[in-house]
């Protein structure tokens, strides 16, 4: 239950976003714009591991394997559907699809250097 006292179903959530995945990138133009300007935020340097947090379609996860240092990159989205879309869009990429939730992350702490997530939470 989140803090307005409504419980949400991840299921319908992840659900309606992997029924979307195929057509999400030409449509999503917000999500877009407040990407690229989130990416212009990230500060120089080199990062061994980085985190696509509601990764979506990959639209920015493929971008991130461009960072300095080429680091592991890591996809993670709670919809099926849109982790299957990316893994066909970005095959010939280096970039680890996870399946999860952003509450429960299944990862060790302190395992990223710097996590992205634009519009996710």
């Amino acid at each position: 239950m989140n803090e307005t006292g409504y419980r949400i179903d991840k299921r319908k959530v992840a659900d309606s976003f992997s029924q979307a995945a195929s057509t999400y990138d030409n449509v999503a133009r917000l999500q877009q714009e407040v990407g690229e300007e989130l990416l212009l935020t990230i500060p120089e340097g080199t990062f061994e591991r980085v985190l696509d947090l509601g990764c979506g379609t990959g639209y920015f996860t493929q971008q991130l394997t461009r960072l300095a240092g080429r680091p592991e990159v890591l996809g993670l989205d709670l919809a099926p559907g849109m982790l299957h879309y990316a893994r066909q869009q970005y095959s010939h990429l280096p970039i680890q699809w996870v399946g999860g939730d952003a509450e429960q992350l299944p990862l060790a702490d302190r395992s990223v250097d710097l996590v992205f997530s634009s519009l996710a939470i």
